[in-house]
């Protein structure tokens, strides 16, 4: 009997080898498929959120917290607050540098810094550019999508703020406690007070103390403060203040959730009444770990003085 006959293909390869070629096809067609559908899923998934953010953002504008924004025909304008630097000459390389002294965070405090340290008056100056941190960038990721074409927003640095500004706009400001500029006479109608250079809010009329509790480069606790008052000319002011990125990203998250707003902590702690007109303030605590907002929740609420907000600094 002769021996069976072994297909040989052109190239040399043997039949095994050949009947391979069909099942590669095959996988690269699945890949290509499995490919297609990613990217036809991605698609759809940007569709159906373009449809659902609108949505939201519709909701939120009626919500009773965010609608005198929409209604009062005066212009907002979103306030960002930049951090005060300094120049100073470096007395090796007679090169200069920006600095931060965070001590001084305003022109009046400079001033007191150089009268305390007057052998620094030759090198220390005010820096010409500003300087702003990620909390304005990722709160305002949040914020701005409450604004239309027909009703846009402009942006402004809490340094350049005028007094006129405070009458004129709408505004809503972001940024740390330290940076709040002309608009740090909101505490004067607060239930809460700061002292210099402690992280800490102290409640004027109770033993409540809410300090940062933690280490900022490893797991913390921070705070901060939502305001909500009529300003000067009957405009509104809205206030995102904390004492760092944790507790302003976190208040713009959740107060630009409808859920959220919806929730039982939301509705226990948010005003009834006149002071929602007239002005109230919300106190957030936030978790955070090596300066990144984790989590936030409500702790205390009470109504502003708004009234001792535009009177004359005691």
């Amino acid at each position: 009997m002769s021996k069976p006959e072994h297909n040989v293909v052109p190239d040399g390869k043997s039949e095994a080898e050949s009947n391979s070629f069909p099942a590669k096809t095959s996988l690269i067609w699945i890949l290509s498929a499995l490919l297609a559908l990613s990217v036809i899923v991605n698609i759809w998934g940007q569709l159906t959120s373009d449809k659902v953010g609108p949505s939201q953002y519709n909701v939120l504008r009626q919500h009773s917290l965010w609608q005198p924004l929409f209604t009062n025909h005066k212009p907002t304008l979103i306030v960002i607050g930049d951090l005060y630097f300094l120049s100073e000459l470096d007395s090796d390389t007679k090169l200069v540098r920006a600095i931060r002294e965070y001590s001084v965070n305003n022109d009046n405090d400079l001033q007191n810094y150089l009268t305390k340290y007057p052998q620094k008056q030759d090198v220390i100056n005010k820096a010409g550019s500003a300087f702003i941190l990620k909390n304005s960038v990722f709160a305002l990721q949040h914020i701005l999508p409450l604004f239309e074409q027909d009703k846009p927003a402009t942006i402004k640095l809490a340094s350049e703020l005028s007094p006129a500004d405070l009458r004129d706009f709408n505004l809503i400001y972001i940024g740390l406690y330290k940076s709040l500029g002309l608009l740090d006479a909101y505490f004067q109608g607060s239930n809460f007070r700061l002292k210099k250079n402690t992280p800490a809010l102290f409640h004027k009329t109770t033993d409540k103390v809410y300090r940062i509790t933690g280490q900022l480069h490893q797991e913390y606790t921070d705070y901060g403060s939502f305001a909500k008052f009529k300003g000067p000319s009957g405009n509104q002011v809205y206030l995102f203040a904390g004492f760092s990125d944790a507790s302003i990203i976190q208040m713009a998250k959740y107060l630009t959730n409808v859920d959220k707003l919806n929730s039982a902590e939301f509705v226990t702690y948010y005003p009834q009444g006149e002071s929602l007109k007239t002005g109230f303030e919300l106190i957030f605590s936030a978790s955070s770990f090596d300066r990144t907002d984790l989590d936030s929740n409500i702790v205390d609420s009470g109504t502003l003085d708004h009234k001792a907000i535009w009177s004359m600094p005691l």
